[in-house]
């Protein structure tokens, strides 16, 4: 019985010590036969060695028997080739992902805190007395925002520029608060103004937050792009109102009511998964 299955004598291949090879017909699992077009073959078939087929004479495969260990030589240099290229290729996603939460943990934790000392600072906003200073620090909080989001985050993602957007018209408003009294037309104009960029300025806020997430933490991702669903809800609601206002003037304050109701949970969500999006980061950094 032949010793391989095309007839070579493993004694005097070349090729046996530079394969590591110790023969296809070796008991058990045989890792050379496995990437040996022959011995698949033969295996397949059913046969102990090609002579016992009748298409020994003609088979195009057993004609190559030459070439087939160069042709595994060659496998096994493109299969390493491919597994070290895939090995840089995470090490280069690892290093942006460092680099990457290196600046989010930092700058979405100082973030987070404008967002709570304005609103902290808002609660005090109908206080007469204290109406201009409250604008003013608004302003400035609402502006360093933007600057994070414009000058540092832009820096990770390209989204975050158009997110800068939403903290800029909220810096707006708080001036506007100073130059035009509210709920006068001009005040009311400019507030409609203002509203179309804020909403797109969140979409992309939200969206790119949670684009950022994916490979780090794929449940607060998916809670990101659930936000955005909550905040549209909210305002279909509240846009529906002013229909309901002429037709159903109790169901438009309902509906008043609830997209307010349902605003106010949608912001504090975001104020969870900002603090939350600046653990991840820094426990990346931690960790590696």
């Amino acid at each position: 019985m032949s010793e391989t299955y095309c007839g070579k004598h493993c004694s005097e291949c070349a090729f046996a010590e530079q394969l590591n090879c110790p023969g296809c017909k070796t008991d058990g699992y045989s890792p050379m036969a496995a990437q040996c077009a022959i011995a698949t073959c033969c295996r397949g078939r059913g046969h102990e060695h090609c002579e016992t087929c009748t298409s020994h004479t003609y088979c195009p495969t057993l004609n190559k028997k030459s070439a087939n260990p160069e042709a595994i030589l060659q496998k096994q240099a493109d299969l390493q080739r491919k597994k070290q290229a895939e090995a840089e290729a995470a090490a280069r996603k690892r290093a942006e992902l460092l680099e990457t939460a290196a600046v989010m943990g930092k700058w979405v934790r100082l973030i987070f805190w404008l967002m709570i000392a304005t609103t902290a600072i808002g609660l005090f906003e109908k206080v007469r007395s204290l109406s201009v200073p409250v604008a003013l620090i608004t302003f400035a909080l609402s502006a360093a925002g933007g600057v994070i989001y414009l000058t540092r985050l832009s820096a990770v993602d390209d989204g975050f520029r158009l997110a800068s957007l939403r903290s800029f018209t909220a810096a707006a408003s708080a001036l506007l608060a100073l130059f035009a009294a509210d709920g006068s037309t001009l005040h009311t104009l400019l507030t409609l103004a203002l509203l179309l960029p804020s909403l797109v300025s969140m979409y992309y806020e939200i969206n790119t937050f949670a684009e950022m997430l994916e490979d780090a933490d794929r449940e607060l991702s998916e809670k990101w792009r659930k936000l955005w669903k909550t905040y549209k809800i909210c305002m279909g609601v509240t846009f529906s109102s002013l229909v309901l206002a002429i037709l159903a003037p109790g169901l438009a304050a309902l509906a008043i009511l609830g997209g307010a109701i349902g605003m106010l949970v949608a912001s504090i969500q975001e104020y969870i998964y900002l603090y939350r999006t600046a653990q991840v980061c820094c426990y990346i950094c931690k960790t590696n």
